[in-house]
């Protein structure tokens, strides 16, 4: 079988160049709310999330994080070939050919 790679190095809140449902496979990686590693960078984003975390209102600040986010997916969303939520499960079918796939970690 072959297959294309193409990576981007992009916003991800606008990937308009990527073709509509056209990825199979997203992995992502940071940043994630409310570890502490990545407060300063959703902070610089927000202000509204800098003022809740220097008031230990964390719930707010998970909230506010979420929504900076939101965007991103999206626009995930919007080219991913396979949304698998749990308003959209996957039918037989698909979950047979992801058993097929071996993950090596």
């Amino acid at each position: 079988m072959k297959t294309t790679h193409r990576i981007f190095f992009e916003n991800s809140k606008n990937m308009e160049a990527i073709p509509s449902k056209s990825v199979h496979l997203v992995v992502t990686s940071p940043p994630y709310p409310m570890i502490e590693m990545w407060d300063e960078m959703f902070a610089a984003q927000n202000s509204d999330i800098r003022d809740a975390l220097s008031r230990k209102q964390g719930s707010v600040a998970f909230e506010l994080m979420h929504k900076q986010l939101d965007p991103v997916w999206d626009e995930v969303c919007g080219f991913l070939n396979l949304l698998i939520t749990p308003q959209h499960p996957l039918t037989s079918s698909q979950q047979y050919s992801i058993n097929q796939i071996q993950l090596i970690f």
